[in-house]
């Protein structure tokens, strides 16, 4: 019983950080789609920026660490 009284207590500010984190999403995809639309090739900029994270999400699951200074 006592989880649900917490539950009801963060109710709003969950709803309001979902909301919130929701609109930071739809706001910088569409700034990302606009500045995609303006460049030369954007089929190939889409292509190695997707190319990058994959990398870096393969390199993270094999356990690749870089070099600390």
């Amino acid at each position: 019983m006592r989880l649900f009284e917490h539950l009801a207590l963060l109710a709003p500010v969950i709803v309001i950080a979902v909301g919130a984190l929701i609109a930071l999403v739809l706001i910088w995809s569409r700034v990302g789609w606009e500045s995609l639309q303006r460049r030369e090739h954007p089929w190939r900029v889409l292509a190695l920026s997707l190319g990058f994270i994959a990398l870096i999400f393969v390199l993270s699951a094999l356990g690749v660490r870089l070099p600390r200074e």
